[in-house]
């Protein structure tokens, strides 16, 4: 797979994270910087990849690449020193998962012998928080996604509600004013308190690095080495979003070298295309970047034998296409509009596909409520029924790019595109800046073992029918919806295939 190539950007920086009265001595070569436009670069990576056999040695958060040898990957870990370029200001430090139960670490098999409490006492922990405080993003997630698909016009479009929310999470930290306040408002938080909070929480309820699935949210930041920083603020993101802190020279080679390297750990090498093209330039203060791991098999395999070529009614025309096909006792739902059915991940989500009626479009049922409370109801929706559910679904590898700056300005985030608007005031004096542009590309790929794909948001700152009978054919042989959720319910990513 080869990703949509990634472009870095990002930035609104608050007061709180330099120390403007400790400012170290300029550069020589540098005679006066001219702070017209401030860049800092912000990447979520959302990504599904092969299986984990054994979870990490030590929780760090930066994973090696497997070994080319082994036909499934295993998380392993390297020196963190690597990472020290100019000194480590803060490091994150990762929850250590048991393994999960049934795997015998010394053969990297699993047994039936070695089931243990561990695991269940472990991540019934790791989801207590969100549980607890009762975090609700559906209004984001409903109001982000009938604004990035409205515009959608028979393509291929994928959205990762979860990697948009961490983002955003993370600008209003480093933002202050009117620009932090409308941030707020879009994620629901009524202060950066509680927004800290919720995102540490998510964090902690999307983790999972047992063995056998992955789900691992990175966060990092680069900074230019010319400046100190707030190391309180430093702390602050290193305990709530998982964070750690580096300084070198922006704009140079060892930097961006270093830089690069730290995406493609992170993403276990999948990147390494486009990771080619990230550059921290001379002028850059702060890169912030975010990643994000996942990878989960089907509880129920397809088997391989029964994938087919067939016919798929795309908007362009019938193409041909394989599809995976299977038969199993599972739960049928009915909307107004569409119908809909699921697949489970192996102990990391669900998996729902969604196909709209006849005569009617997935960006059409995207535009209704009724999506939105079915998936928010799950198997609580009232007009569903058990049935043989015989399953007949396209292997897909679908990707798309779409820049998010107009779909915030709708949704009132608009300060931090505007020179004068946006505000810098809590990183430099006399520093002024905006957002050139906010882009979100996402990669979904599913095929008889499961499920893999990559998300990354890029923002540049420049300064009813029938009841249906006992056995059903459900064939997604015309453009679909598809949504795969955590276990804890949290939207991962949702996409539209009209064309697999």
């Amino acid at each position: 797979m080869k990703p949509d190539k990634l472009i870095d950007a990002m930035g609104m920086i608050g007061e709180d994270l330099i120390d403007e009265e400790n400012l170290k001595p300029e550069k020589k070569k540098y005679k006066r910087i001219k702070w017209t436009v401030l860049i800092a670069a912000l990447l979520s990576v959302t990504l599904i990849f092969g299986m984990v056999l054994r979870p990490s040695s030590k929780p760090s958060g930066i994973p090696k690449r497997p070994d080319i040898t082994t036909d499934k990957a295993v998380i392993e870990y390297e020196p963190e020193d690597i990472y020290l370029y100019n000194g480590c200001l803060a490091m994150a430090s990762y929850p250590e998962s048991p393994v999960y139960p049934g795997i015998d670490e010394s053969s990297d098999m699993i047994t039936a012998d070695s089931v243990g409490d561990d695991w269940f006492l472990f991540y019934r922990e790791m989801d207590s928080e969100f549980k607890e405080l009762g975090i609700n993003i559906d209004e984001f997630y409903k109001s982000t996604c009938k604004t990035l698909f409205n515009k959608n016009e028979g393509e291929n479009l994928l959205y990762s509600p979860v990697s948009l929310y961490m983002a955003l999470a993370m600008l209003a930290e480093v933002t202050d004013s009117e620009s932090r306040t409308q941030l707020l408002d879009l994620t629901g938080a009524e202060s950066i308190e509680q927004l800290r909070t919720n995102a540490r929480a998510i964090w902690k309820a999307c983790y999972k690095n047992d063995g056998v699935s992955s789900a691992i949210l990175a966060n990092s930041l680069w900074l230019d080495d010319k400046y100190n920083y707030n190391q309180l603020t430093l702390d602050t993101l290193a305990e709530y979003y998982f964070a750690s802190s580096f300084s070198g020279e922006s704009g140079s080679q060892e930097f961006n070298d270093i830089f690069r390297k730290w995406i493609n750990d992170q993403t276990n090498g999948l990147l390494e295309d486009s990771a080619k093209e990230l550059t921290i330039e001379p002028r850059t203060v702060l890169t912030l970047a975010s990643t994000i791991y996942y990878y989960a098999q089907w509880s129920d395999k397809f088997f391989p034998e029964l994938t087919k070529e067939a016919e798929f009614n795309s908007p362009d025309g019938i193409i041909k296409c394989d599809f995976m096909n299977s038969s199993r006792n599972d739960t049928y739902f009915r909307g107004e509009n569409f119908s809909a059915t699921k697949k489970h991940l192996d102990e990391n989500g669900t998996m729902y596909f969604i196909l709209p009626d006849e005569g009617f479009s997935p960006e059409e049922i995207l535009k209704g409520d009724e999506i939105y409370s079915f998936l928010n109801s799950g198997d609580l929706w009232e007009n569903r029924k058990n049935l043989t559910v015989n399953l007949s679904v396209p292997k897909f590898d679908v990707s798309s790019k779409t820049d998010l700056k107009d779909s915030l300005k709708e949704l009132g985030v608009t300060d931090i595109f505007e020179d004068k608007e946006a505000n810098f005031a809590n990183l430099l004096e006399d520093t002024s800046g905006f957002a050139a542009c906010i882009e979100h590309s996402v990669r979904v790929n599913i095929d008889e073992e499961g499920c893999e794909a990559a998300a990354y948001t890029a923002i540049l700152m420049n300064g009813s029918s029938a009841s249906p009978k006992d056995e059903i054919d459900f064939v997604l042989n015309r453009p679909f919806i598809f949504v795969i959720t955590s276990d804890a319910g949290i939207p991962l990513y949702t996409g539209v295939v009209n064309n697999p």
